[in-house]
């Protein structure tokens, strides 16, 4: 999972290893009952962290018979007090708009 599935999406995708970063986990220190293969497009998120942006995962389910799809967003990013605010909010999503578009 952390390495065989990320390369072959990496291969299908013809993926940029500079623009983007696919890596997999089963778990740090302790196994997760969800395995999963996130696709980190460093421009979205801080250079390649799920900690900060937007970004798909494929979540695989705990006996591996079915994969779903997830937008996820790190949650790290609303930890900074400077950002919570409704001015800072509007000013982030405007520059994720931009992105997107």
């Amino acid at each position: 999972m952390n390495n065989k599935i990320p390369a072959l999406i990496t291969e299908k995708l013809e993926a940029n290893p500079f623009k983007y970063r696919i890596y997999g986990s089963t778990g740090n220190g302790q196994l997760t009952f969800t395995p999963w293969v996130s696709i980190i497009d460093k421009s979205l998120c801080d250079g390649g962290s799920t900690q900060k942006g937007i970004y798909p995962v494929f979540l695989f389910k705990k006996d591996m018979t079915g994969v779903y799809l997830s937008l996820n967003m790190g949650n790290t990013f609303f930890s900074n007090p400077n950002l919570l605010n409704k001015k800072g909010v509007t000013k982030n999503k405007r520059l994720i708009l931009l992105e997107i578009n």
